[in-house]
């Protein structure tokens, strides 16, 4: 059995108007959301074998944040082909690494992460906020189950 974890980036700057949305850093709250993040996937375990992670700057910092306050050296590939993904190509990269990997965390952008959210566990959200983070068994039967959604304001399961 594997598991997924989806992660969308946290806060990013928009102090900058003259940089493109790729090129765009976090914020101080996006930095500390993801800190508290990193602390909560610690706190329950939820380490994942490998990052796939959209090479935007705010997704590279926020998973850098994270490994850094995990303090595990994960295993993790940065690549534009998650820069506003669709939810089918994000899923893809799952399906890509799922037998070879226990647990794989994605990290990427709305709406593509949020669509995604929404068509693995069934439920709409009108938001799947900054730097909040979902946790999927894939079963033998080949079939999503929904375990955790949090985000750094608000801890839906404990």
């Amino acid at each position: 059995m594997s598991s997924l974890l989806l992660l969308r980036h946290a806060k990013s700057s928009w102090k900058d108007l003259n940089l493109k949305d790729f090129d765009r850093p976090l914020n101080s709250r996006g930095r500390n959301d993801a800190k508290k993040i990193g602390k909560r996937l610690l706190l329950l375990n939820l380490i994942p074998d490998i990052i796939i992670s959209s090479s935007s700057l705010r997704t590279e910092e926020t998973v850098n944040i994270l490994k850094l306050v995990i303090g595990k050296d994960i295993s993790t590939h940065f690549t534009s082909n998650l820069y506003h993904a669709s939810h089918n190509i994000i899923l893809q990269h799952f399906f890509d690494l799922y037998t070879l990997h226990n647990s794989v965390m994605i990290v990427g952008h709305n709406p593509g992460i949020q669509f995604l959210f929404e068509n693995l566990s069934e439920t709409n959200i009108q938001n799947y906020p900054t730097c909040s983070f979902s946790f999927f068994r894939y079963s033998q039967e080949k079939k999503f189950n929904l375990l955790n959604f949090e985000s750094p304001k608000r801890i839906l399961f404990d």
